[in-house]
């Protein structure tokens, strides 16, 4: 059947290459259509506000917001594809593509690391393990674009596999490229560097995996040799405190540094040249408790996020904090340099640094809020404003934060507050200036209902915020 963005897509094609579109492109852009709430936004577009809706891409000066779905059964996830104008920041969103794999779902907090429980099926938790779509992943960068922005990488938790699109037409329109085995159960988070790309998978031990990455075609290939353990002792799907959260390569491409929430442990290995991770592992205690999502100053300083870093217990209230380390390239050894500044708020999880500020996202209370950092040239960290945003700015359940390059927009993706089971995910378009957040824009349509465990065969929400 010919859906109303099929359609556009197919016009879209035919307008800009005179003929129309290939299978290979055809099926990259889904037919059936969802049986989710959001989608029936479309099912009631004409032709005419279709092709409109799509046309809106073709401005030189576009950018694009990517967004994953995290379904674990039926289809699979898809990537979410909005048009961002780079003049105001808002979003329009313009397509949707399947990445060829599951979401999944990991335990909520309250187990303890090793417990037994059965082995569940593929992009499903065990019976006695509850989920919830406010925190499916619980990492950041579960969806990345690469460096040089003609690329998106996207896991699939449930599956165990990777997804690598080439990004197209100022961004807004995906070619799906390929679909990877992840080296390892439940991938959670990716990052990339020059020709070279590592996963990092969460379930049972956990690992990392390193691939060659093709920038012109946006392929990879698992490189023999480089899957390292992180000796983490949990299950498969993992649990949310006790799973990895984050892995990344170093801005000057020497190591490759992960975080580990129950153990609060942060690892890293050196990286040779050729892209290998050092057998031996560096392993550090954080400073805070609960080290889960990580940046990088401008002079390379590791700035981490604490979800509890300056309590006493996990979890407590109030007690989300960033601590900053330098990184000695030569052995891998971390120094503290600000030891678990606290913001006030709860859930400290995702954090990103651009133009010497720092900016986290709290997931619980008091309330669901953003909080800004400022940080000087030698690492140091102060807080600026906590909360710089929250309710009264649409903040509600945030779970994946990401900032413009020129550092001018910071959209935040929220799932909602569950109300019966079903919560209404957004996203929240703020301007920045000086570090002072200023709403633009909340965008509440086309975004798919989060739902509660363990209703596996529906839509879970949305998880991963990518951006160029």
């Amino acid at each position: 059947p010919m859906t109303p963005l099929k359609i556009a897509n197919e016009c879209r094609y035919a307008h800009k290459n005179k003929t129309a579109p290939n299978k290979k492109q055809e099926i990259n852009h889904p037919t059936n259509l969802y049986t989710m709430p959001f989608y029936n936004i479309f099912k009631s577009l004409t032709l005419t506000s279709a092709v409109l809706l799509t046309g809106a891409t073709t401005t030189a000066t576009s950018g694009a917001v990517y967004v994953m779905t995290n379904r674990v059964g039926g289809i699979g996830n898809s990537v979410l594809v909005f048009n961002r104008d780079p003049t105001d920041g808002t979003l329009q969103r313009v397509g949707l593509v399947d990445t060829g794999g599951l979401g999944g779902v990991v335990g909520l907090n309250g187990l303890a690391p090793g417990t037994s429980i059965p082995e569940a099926p593929a992009g499903q938790t065990p019976a006695n393990v509850t989920g919830s779509p406010n925190d499916a992943l619980a990492s950041q960068d579960s969806l990345l674009v690469s460096e040089s922005g003609r690329c998106l990488f996207a896991v699939n938790a449930g599956s165990n596999t990777i997804t690598a699109f080439a990004i197209k037409n100022e961004g807004n329109f995906l070619d799906l490229v390929g679909v990877y085995p992840s080296g390892g159960d439940f991938p959670l988070s990716i990052t990339q560097r020059g020709n070279t790309v590592f996963v990092l998978n969460g379930g049972g031990a956990g690992n990392i995996v390193g691939f060659r990455h093709s920038d012109r075609l946006c392929t990879l290939s698992e490189l023999a040799a480089t899957t390292r353990s992180l000796n983490n002792i949990d299950f498969n799907p993992p649990s949310l405190w006790f799973s990895p959260a984050q892995v990344s390569i170093t801005p000057n491409g020497k190591g490759i540094v992960a975080t580990v929430k129950g153990k609060h442990e942060i690892h890293y290995w050196l990286l040779s040249d050729l892209g290998f991770p050092s057998d031996e592992q560096i392993i550090t205690i954080s400073n805070g408790l609960v080290p889960f999502s990580f940046d990088f100053d401008g002079n390379g300083n590791l700035i981490v996020g604490e979800a509890f870093g300056a309590g006493d217990t996990v979890p407590s209230g109030f007690t989300g904090a960033v601590s900053t380390y330098a990184i000695n390239d030569d052995d891998g050894t971390l120094t503290l340099i600000s030891a678990s500044v606290p913001n006030f708020q709860t859930a400290t999880c995702w954090l990103r640094y651009s133009n010497g500020m720092v900016y986290t996202s709290n997931n619980d209370g008091p309330t669901p809020s953003i909080s800004t950092f400022t940080i000087d040239g030698s690492g140091r960290v102060e807080l600026m404003q906590s909360p710089a945003a929250d309710a009264q700015q649409g903040i509600d359940r945030p779970i994946d934060i990401s900032i413009s390059d020129d550092g001018a927009f910071l959209y935040v993706l929220n799932t909602g507050t569950l109300v019966n089971g079903t919560g209404t995910p957004s996203i929240s378009v703020f301007n920045v200036e000086g570090g002072v957040l200023d709403l633009v824009d909340t965008l509440d349509m086309g975004l798919p209902a989060g739902t509660t465990m363990p209703q596996f065969d529906d839509i879970q929400g949305v998880f991963g915020l990518a951006i160029i």
